[in-house]
C-alpha cells in the first residue's frame, strides 16, 4: 500500500459527533497490557482508553497485533501483564462469557454465522446475552413460548432495519445464501443484538468492494446516531473506513503502540508512515 492511500476519500464535509469530554462516565480502558506467546510478545506495554460514544480505530501491518488486543479484551486470552477495565470493574482474566454479559460485543474476521438458519434467527439468537434461557427456549421450543418469539421477532426486525441496506427485506433466507458484504452486516446486526456497551469489529470490510466499503460506513454513522452511548473500536486495513468514522486512530507496530491521534495527525506521523506503509512520504 502507497502512502497516498492515507488520504481522507471523498469526504462529505459532515462533522462527526465530538468525543466524549474529559471528565465523562469512563468507558474500557486496556492498561499497559503484554501479551506473551512463549519467547514471542504479541503485545506489549500496550494502553487504550475508549470512552462512551468514541469510535477508535486500531491499525497496524499484518502481525501487528490487532487480533491478539481483541482476544485480550474479550477474554479469550488472559494477558501476561497489564489488566482490562470496564469502567471501574477489572475484567482480566475473565471468562469470554462473563465479560459478553458486561456488555462486550465482537465480530470476527472470519464469519462465525449461523449458515443454516435465517437471518432473523441469527439476531434473535444474538438476543441469548439478555436472557439466555428463555430467548434460546422461544427459538427452540416455540409452541411453549410463542409470545415471547413474536417479540423477539420484532426486536430482531428493527435491529435489521437499523443497521440499514436491504438486510432486513432479506430475513427469511437462509444466512449461507447471503452476499459476503450482507453476511458482514449480519454479523453487526447480531452482534447488536446483545445491547453492548462495547462493540468490537474485526476487519468489517474484509471482502467488500469500495461501494460496499461505502455503504457500510453509513450504516455505521446511522448506528452512532441511534445509539449515541455506544462504544466501537475498529480494526481495519481500509482506510476509506479509518478516515470516515474514528474519533482517534492507534497504531501498533510489533506488538507495541506507536502512535495514537486523529486521522489526520496520524497519516503524517512520519513514524506510522514508516512502519505501516513503508517509506513513502505522504502527497498533500
Amino acid at each position: 500500500m502507497k502512502a497516498s492511500a492515507l488520504r481522507a476519500p471523498g469526504s462529505t464535509g459532515e462533522p462527526l459527533a465530538a468525543p466524549v469530554a474529559a471528565g465523562a462516565a469512563r468507558g474500557l480502558s486496556v492498561e499497559r497490557v503484554t501479551m506473551r506467546f512463549g519467547g514471542l510478545v504479541a503485545l506489549g506495554d500496550v494502553s487504550l482508553d475508549v470512552a462512551p460514544g468514541e469510535i477508535v480505530a486500531v491499525i497496524g501491518p499484518n502481525g501487528a497485533g490487532k487480533s491478539t488486543l481483541f482476544n485480550v479484551i474479550t477474554g479469550i486470552y488472559r494477558p501476561t501483564q497489564g489488566r482490562v477495565l470496564i469502567g471501574d470493574l477489572d475484567v482480566t482474566g475473565r471468562p469470554a462469557h462473563a465479560i459478553a454479559s458486561l456488555g462486550v460485543a465482537r465480530t470476527f474476521q472470519s464469519s462465525r454465522l449461523f449458515t443454516g438458519i435465517s437471518v432473523l434467527d441469527n439476531v434473535i439468537l444474538g438476543m441469548h446475552a439478555l436472557s439466555p434461557p428463555s430467548v434460546l427456549q422461544a427459538l427452540l421450543f416455540p409452541r411453549r413460548s410463542r409470545n415471547e418469539l413474536r417479540q423477539a421477532a420484532a426486536q430482531a426486525g428493527r435491529i435489521l432495519q437499523s443497521v440499514g441496506g436491504h438486510l432486513y427485506d432479506q430475513r427469511y433466507r437462509l444466512a449461507e445464501e447471503l452476499a459476503q458484504a450482507d453476511r458482514r452486516r449480519l454479523e453487526i446486526a447480531r452482534a447488536l443484538a446483545g445491547e453492548p456497551k462495547f462493540l468490537l469489529l474485526d476487519e468489517p470490510t474484509a471482502g467488500m468492494d469500495d461501494h460496499d466499503t461505502d455503504v457500510l460506513i453509513q450504516d455505521l454513522l446511522r448506528i452512532r446516531r441511534d445509539r449515541p452511548d455506544l462504544a466501537i473500536v475498529v480494526v481495519e486495513h481500509d482506510m476509506r473506513l479509518v478516515a470516515a468514522l474514528p474519533d482517534r486512530v492507534a497504531v501498533l507496530e510489533y506488538g507495541s503502540k506507536i502512535a495514537e491521534a486523529s486521522f489526520e495527525e496520524i497519516r503524517r506521523d512520519p513514524r506510522v508512515q514508516e512502519a505501516y506503509l513503508g517509506s513513502d512520504s505522504v502527497d498533500d
